[in-house]
């Protein structure tokens, strides 16, 4: 089987199991949904299985992915239709929506999951409650990975008039990838770069004139890929070297040694046996005549030169 094959299967799949999410959302005996639950539990696991085995192009790795989540999708709204009973219940916030685990296709994603919505029907209630389940997952992330660059998709089904027939399509709004550390205010990160992205997007899509309207929302898939560590390099022309420096490595590796030493000098000074410091290398010894030999000793091993430039420094 082709890749372009592996992508029209999934897509096949995917539709035959939304015929069945309505047929199972108006009368069907709980039997039925069970059997229902089970074969999307087993597609699922196929598409996995083919992720992780086949050498598929990037293209129809994502279709694959994306249509996972369309399963996963399909599980949790057909789940709670299992179970019935009387009083009460105060609703949860995972009653409306729901995160769920993506395999991922691409070595250099961290994590991949997507937020289902089970019953939202305004966009705004969806995002207030996504926000949580997003903003638990990337405080998880971030404790392993300092930094991240993450990127979001959202996905909702679109309808529109045609003569006598309803048309209805799944629409999908990207984000562009945007980092986040551990110093990164997350509520205005999920506002500006995930909410007002997609609202803006719908938005324009609405004021196209295409005469598709906002039928249901689906999902919100989330990215989190880690972020190169980040570097920093000058690059100097020879004409703009303005000081010249040819040390030798000892030296250079004494000098940066120095500093925290400074005060070790005058501490030691106090004691009741006199030292005597080199000032070079900070070696001390318990007499005069010790200390110039050493002298002359590391003022050899310690030659350098220093150039300067005979250019005028503005």
């Amino acid at each position: 089987m082709n890749t372009e094959e592996v992508a029209a299967l999934s897509d096949e799949i995917v539709s035959k199991f939304k015929e069945m999410e309505i047929i199972l959302r108006s009368s069907c005996t709980p039997r039925e949904r069970e059997i229902g639950m089970k074969q999307v539990k087993a597609h699922i696991r196929l598409c996995n299985k083919a992720i992780r085995s086949a050498h598929l192009s990037v293209g129809v790795l994502r279709k694959l992915q994306t249509n996972i989540s369309h399963l996963k999708r399909f599980s949790k709204v057909i789940k709670p239709l299992n179970y019935t009973g009387a009083g009460s219940v105060k609703e949860k916030r995972s009653d409306r929506v729901r995160w769920e685990e993506i395999v991922s296709a691409f070595k250099s994603r961290v994590r991949t999951g997507v937020i289902i919505n089970l019953k939202h029907k305004d966009i705004q209630q969806f995002f207030n409650d996504s926000f949580y389940l997003f903003k638990s997952r990337i405080i998880n992330a971030i404790k392993k990975i300092h930094m991240l660059k993450v990127n979001t998709c959202f996905c909702a089904e679109f309808i529109r008039k045609s003569g006598d027939t309803d048309i209805i399509e799944k629409k999908y709004f990207n984000t562009k990838n945007k980092v986040i550390d551990e110093g990164t205010d997350l509520k205005n990160w999920f506002e500006v770069n995930v909410k007002d992205c997609i609202l803006n997007d719908l938005s324009e899509f609405s004021e196209s004139g295409s005469g598709w309207a906002l039928n249901e929302i689906i999902n919100l898939e989330l990215v989190m890929e880690s972020h190169p560590t980040l570097n920093c390099r000058i690059k100097l022309q020879k004409n703009e070297l303005v000081l010249m420096l040819k040390i030798r490595m000892k030296l250079v590796l004494l000098g940066v040694s120095l500093v925290p030493f400074i005060p070790l000098k005058k501490i030691q000074t106090e004691s009741v046996i006199k030292k005597y410091f080199c000032d070079r290398c900070l070696n001390y010894f318990t007499s005069q005549d010790k200390l110039n030999d050493h002298v002359e000793y590391c003022e050899k091993l310690n030659d350098c030169k220093i150039e300067f430039s005979r250019r005028p420094i503005y």
